[in-house]
């Protein structure tokens, strides 16, 4: 069986020839560039070499004057077969020492007879002049530097992507359309990157831009060349995102992207924000009841001389009502002072009863204004347990503002307030009779930042730091729910 090695870049133009030949008995070695050439024609050992002219790296007459050039290669006859129809190539494929050259389509059953006859008659070639000598060794030197550079750059390649694949960092790179075209391992262990990226998929179609829509990013990209820092979020499924700080780098025809994520970042920027706008609300709520209880002061003076000065019956019981409205004023002026001082208090035993008519004494008119029925079934003799009083308040308000948002659309409206005494522990529980809590939100209710509220109505934090609170207290905090409503419950160890 005769032995063709056919030098072909294109592997279906290959496989058409391959079927060809086969078909008439001949074994056929794909070599897909000029070099392959080179490194297979000593152990395949051809009897033919068809040699496509335009190839990778080193052209096909170059391979075949490197052939000829050499003793133990210049007998075993070359055949062009190219695609190229203005015969451009035909003269320099003739002189290089092709012996025949053949444009594509080939006619099956002629071009195999033709190969067998170039084999079976041979090609004898005279000894190469000095000139065609130097031809080849330069020629030789130009495919072992291009073989060589091929595989400098291979190595640099793998190194490249080794690196790229150990950083912290997501790399993505686009085309100038956005399309991903190449990503790092960074950003499959992203689960959202994972579900979603589709190959050749838009950038855009997995990420968002913070601030700034995608026509107005490209256009600065475009103008700039790069830019620095750009918010961007990777939805997931569950419906939070994740946050990166993006690098955008346009080269000629792609787009570099670094992303570092800085979502645990933003959390905790967000929380200390919202911790200071908190302390801050405190400051501000103190001041204004200090303002508040200056004429309050006046008035409360006034009031008891004009107790001691009214002797009408009717004015005394008018009297009167004005200084029943006061002392509730008064006492609401007191509650909210102490739940807005920053707690500097040391733990003390707490009574669970004395706390929720403390949180009850501001809130209660808020939630009954929403037609909500306040159920108590207080315990009168609860054991204490030991606390802070500030944070068991905010405790209480909290699970409070939760469930009178909860029953906000319930045709009527409850919230129970419930204490008992339950293995050496103080069990508080607040219930309500909403819709419940969604069985895929459940385990994500005391997260961070995670509301049902929207983002404009609440921050997310209130379960969060009910949550904090108990733990501190060496307590626990725990929820049922269902459609009929939820139920939260809450044990400290008695002192």
């Amino acid at each position: 069986m005769y032995r063709i090695l056919y030098a072909e870049d294109n592997f279906e133009n290959y496989k058409l020839v391959e079927f060809v030949l086969k078909k008439n008995g001949f074994d056929v070695k794909n070599a897909v560039d000029g070099l392959d050439v080179i490194d297979k024609v000593e152990s395949y050992k051809p009897h033919l070499i068809i040699m496509d002219i335009d190839l990778p790296n080193l052209m096909g007459y170059e391979v075949t004057s490197w052939l000829k050039s050499k003793v133990e290669y210049r007998d075993i006859p070359v055949v062009a077969l190219t695609a190229d129809y203005s015969g451009n190539y035909e003269v320099v494929s003739r002189i290089s020492g092709c012996a025949a050259y053949y444009s594509k389509p080939v006619d099956p059953v002629s071009f195999a007879r033709e190969i067998k006859k170039f084999i079976e008659t041979g090609q004898k070639i005279p000894d190469a002049k000095p000139l065609s000598e130097q031809m080849s060794k330069s020629l030789e030197n130009k495919a072992r530097q291009v073989h060589e550079l091929n595989k400098q750059l291979k190595e640099y390649e793998n190194r490249f992507s080794g690196i790229l694949s150990k950083l912290s960092d997501i790399i993505i790179i686009t085309d100038r359309d956005f399309s991903i075209t190449y990503y790092n391992s960074s950003a499959i262990e992203k689960e959202a990157f994972r579900e979603h990226y589709i190959s050749g998929m838009n950038f855009f179609e997995l990420f968002s831009c913070v601030g700034m829509n995608t026509e107005e990013l490209g256009k600065k990209l475009e103008e700039n060349g790069k830019l620095s820092n750009v918010d961007i979020e990777l939805e997931s499924t569950g419906g939070t995102g994740s946050f990166f700080l993006a690098n955008f780098n346009l080269t000629d025809d792609e787009i570099v992207i670094s992303l570092r994520e800085v979502s645990g970042d933003v959390k905790n920027f967000n929380t200390m924000d919202q911790v200071d706008k908190m302390a801050g609300l405190g400051v501000i709520t103190s001041g204004i009841i200090h303002e508040i209880n200056n004429p309050l002061t006046a008035i409360k003076t006034y009031l008891e001389v004009l107790k001691m000065k009214t002797n009408d019956e009717t004015l005394r019981g008018v009297v009167e009502k004005i200084d029943t409205g006061f002392q509730t004023i008064e006492k609401l002026t007191n509650s909210l002072l102490g739940f807005a001082k920053p707690s500097r208090e040391k733990p003390y035993p707490i009574n669970i009863n004395n706390i929720v008519k403390e949180v009850m004494s501001f809130s209660e008119y808020e939630i009954r204004r929403g037609n909500v029925k306040i159920n108590f079934d207080m315990q009168d003799d609860i054991p204490v347990f030991k606390g802070t009083k500030s944070q068991i308040e905010q405790v209480v308000l909290n699970l409070l503002i939760n469930a009178n948002h909860a029953v906000s659309k319930s045709e009527n409206p409850e919230i129970t307030i419930k204490n008992y005494e339950e293995d050496s522990c103080t069990v508080f529980e607040v219930s309500d009779n909403g819709p419940g809590i969604r069985e895929d939100i459940k385990n994500r209710i005391f997260e961070p930042f995670f509301t049902t509220k929207g983002k404009d109505k609440a921050t997310g934090l209130g379960l969060t730091m009910v949550k904090q609170i108990v733990e501190r207290h060496n307590g626990t905090l725990g929820f049922t729910s269902d459609d009929k409503g939820t139920n939260f419950i809450i044990k400290f160890a008695k002192e």
